[in-house]
């Protein structure tokens, strides 16, 4: 069994290395920034809504801003985005766009009051969706190389 099991992971280390890719540093730095959804009033005062609260926009950001809220509301902000992928390969050029409809955020705050003489005005409850970043892209190339083949790289 020790056999069997040593043998399979000497054969994992010699061909897996060969199929897996990774990432460079750019990649890194461009899947590690956060772009988060907004709101029409969060983004007129450039996201500064995270210090001043009462936006469902700070939810990704500062959670305590739902105690401003004093009355219920709904929001829904949708969100259009326009990518573009550009390839060129041995002459070939292809070049995809797109420009799809989502959601950037929605979310309900109820603002329950409370009566009596208590010190405490209400109790606010937030449900919601905020999209911090969408990573979805298509891109695809093609192209003829007549003067090498995958091969090559593998035997040299």
């Amino acid at each position: 069994m020790k056999n069997i099991l040593f043998l399979s992971m000497l054969v994992a280390c010699f061909f897996l290395p060969n199929n897996l890719s990774a990432q460079n540093d750019a990649d890194a730095l461009r899947l590690s920034n956060i772009q988060f959804g907004s709101t029409a009033r969060s983004l007129s005062l450039a996201g500064a809504m995270g210090a001043l609260g009462a936006d469902f926009s700070t939810f990704s950001n500062n959670p305590a801003g739902i105690g401003i809220y004093r009355k219920s509301e709904f929001t829904f902000s949708p969100l259009i985005t326009s990518r573009t992928a550009k390839s060129d390969y041995l002459g070939n050029s292809n070049e995809l766009s797109q420009t799809p409809f989502g959601i950037g955020n929605a979310g309900l705050v109820y603002a329950a009051p409370l009566q009596g003489g208590s010190l405490w005005k209400s109790i606010n409850y937030g449900f919601g969706y905020n999209r911090l970043n969408t990573f979805k892209q298509e891109f695809g190339g093609a192209g003829a190389n007549k003067t090498s083949s995958l091969l090559d790289g593998w035997i040299a």
